[in-house]
């Protein structure tokens, strides 16, 4: 009996122990931290501004953005309408160089021989028709008329002249061919350039 009381107590004791233990740790780790005291941090200044480093705008190889859309358009449109302007003027330019080729092709001898070189002779006025002669440097001659094609630029005689006109000096004699030659002007017009050729005594007055 006595033996059994004692375990008893011991066990009793030692629960109490562990009890008391459990509590003292228990309290520990709840108990406050310890409080610790920080300086205060200086106010800012909110009348401070930091400076910022200015920016640059570089336009090299960006598409403008303040460009309008439509001027775009518009610059377009007009390189546009130059190249075709410009490719129908170089094949309107070979059209007219073919065509003027073709009128100064040569299809008699008169058509060799320079104007320059020619040199009106006579004038022959009939009835109805009028004639002219002209020379070439070698002495040869040639009857022309009217529509006559002459020299090597296209030419065509135009008109023969023969008359006699009044002047304060007396009468005097006319007698010249119109020579007409042909050319395209700023309008793209066939036009004509006229030349006179008088006879040397005519050239003379």
């Amino acid at each position: 009996m006595n033996k059994k009381l004692r375990r008893l107590s011991r066990s009793v004791f030692w629960e109490a122990i562990t009890i008391v233990f459990i509590l003292m740790m228990a309290g520990s780790s709840y108990s406050m931290p310890d409080v610790v005291f920080k300086e205060a941090r200086p106010e800012k200044d909110l009348t401070e501004k930091k400076e910022e480093a200015a920016y640059v705008y570089n336009p090299a190889g960006k598409t403008d953005p303040f460009v309008p859309f439509i001027v775009e358009v518009v610059e377009r449109t007009k390189t546009t309408q130059e190249k075709a302007a410009k490719a129908s003027s170089s094949e309107w330019q070979a059209k007219m160089e073919s065509m003027l080729k073709e009128m100064k092709e040569p299809k008699t001898e008169l058509q060799r021989i320079d104007i320059a070189n020619l040199t009106l002779t006579s004038v022959i006025k009939g009835k109805d028709k009028i004639w002219a002669m002209v020379s070439d440097p070698d002495g040869r001659g040639y009857l022309i008329k009217k529509g006559t094609c002459i020299g090597t630029n296209g030419g065509i005689v135009e008109e023969i002249i023969s008359e006699d006109r009044q002047t304060s000096f007396g009468t005097e004699a006319v007698r010249k061919i119109t020579i007409k030659e042909p050319f395209f002007n700023q309008d793209r017009q066939l036009d004509y350039k006229k030349i006179e050729m008088k006879m040397p005594s005519e050239a003379q007055k």
